[in-house]
């Protein structure tokens, strides 16, 4: 998974830029990005001792540690190795936002016919670790939780407006339910890391080709405008005004 031009999840790879994907498919970078994220972590030789039992590779036979975004998992797999299952909970918009308006408002209606508005959305983030043992699924949580707590700022330079900063949860031990699929007679322990994500949500507006009321505005070319993803600058284009 490499920041330039493409990102993969396992099961599935998009050659699109990082900007692209967060305007055009907001729902997989939040997917993405996280497992990217725990796969350099848990595959770097400087990691604390408290991950090395969980150690990742690229390769499936030579790694001790199984990250995906697909579910069910094969209880043998589990077996196999520690897993680790990324799952998002639904959206919700936050209403807060720059330029937003009401297009039912007359007066509106008679200036854009769209709009230009940068909002928020927010969601949960679920990261099922799952063990054949409660203790390790223990330690593979806490492991979870302290890298989104402690590296935060290296997701929201990716795109995040926020990411593992507040609300972050570790669950008690659970079964996985339908998160795995028993093909063998032996049974997996769950630990769940949840925390709060937000993202910017992007739309634009123009003006109408004739003039506002009171003849104070009317269409121009193209300008530039600079639209901030975390500590990411977006260069998007917006219609341009200018006084009569």
């Amino acid at each position: 998974m490499s920041d330039r031009g493409s990102t993969t999840v396992h099961g599935g790879k998009q050659q699109q830029t990082n900007r692209d994907l967060w305007i055009h498919d907001p729902l997989y970078q939040c997917v993405a990005l996280p497992i990217k994220f725990l796969m350099e972590n848990f595959s770097d030789p400087e990691a604390p001792e408290s991950m090395a039992p969980f150690k990742y590779y690229d390769t499936d036979k030579d790694t001790g540690l199984f990250i995906t975004n697909e579910a069910p998992v094969k209880q043998s797999t589990i077996e196999n190795r520690p897993t680790i299952i990324v799952v998002r909970g639904p959206t919700n918009d936050d209403n807060l936002g720059i330029g937003d308006f009401d297009k039912s408002d007359p007066a509106i209606q008679d200036i854009f016919t769209e709009g230009d508005f940068i909002g928020a959305v927010s969601l949960m983030l679920n990261f099922h670790c799952i063990c054949h043992k409660g203790l390790e699924a223990q330690r593979l949580a806490w492991a979870v939780r302290s890298l989104l707590r402690h590296n935060y700022r290296v997701l929201t330079r990716r795109g995040f407006l926020s990411i593992g900063k507040k609300r972050v949860t570790v669950s008690s031990e659970s079964t996985p339910g339908h998160l795995v699929t028993m093909d063998s007679e032996t049974r997996s322990v769950m630990v769940t890391v949840s925390t709060a994500v937000q993202f910017m949500d992007m739309w634009r507006f123009q003006f109408k080709q004739e003039v506002a009321p009171g003849g104070l505005r009317k269409p121009t070319a193209e300008s530039t405008m600079n639209v901030t993803v975390g500590d990411t600058t977006m260069n998007t284009t917006k219609e341009g005004v200018e006084d009569d």
